[in-house]
């Protein structure tokens, strides 16, 4: 059995949201038969301030640059508010 994750975080102890050009760290993982298989880490910013419902607009770039590989040929993101976004590469 194969799965893959990936996820975005935001700097901690500013005060209010993410605001348009706050650093970014994004990380993807494909884990296949209980082993990490392949891993990447970059380094973004976010592209909009939050918006609910709106996740490409914030996390999208550095969703999109962690993974672009070899490893993906098509990788579906869902947020946990609900928004779906596909990226096919």
């Amino acid at each position: 059995m194969s799965a893959a994750g990936c996820f975005v975080v935001f700097p901690r102890g500013k005060s209010g949201g993410v605001a348009e050009g706050d650093s970014a760290t994004a990380a993807a993982v494909i884990v296949e038969g209980g082993r990490a298989t392949a891993t990447k880490i970059v380094q973004g910013h976010a592209g909009a301030p939050y918006l609910a419902g709106l996740l490409y607009h914030r996390e999208g770039q550095v969703f999109e640059e962690v993974v672009r590989s070899r490893y993906w040929n098509k990788l579906s993101l869902v947020s946990a508010s609900t928004s779906q976004l596909s990226v096919t590469l």
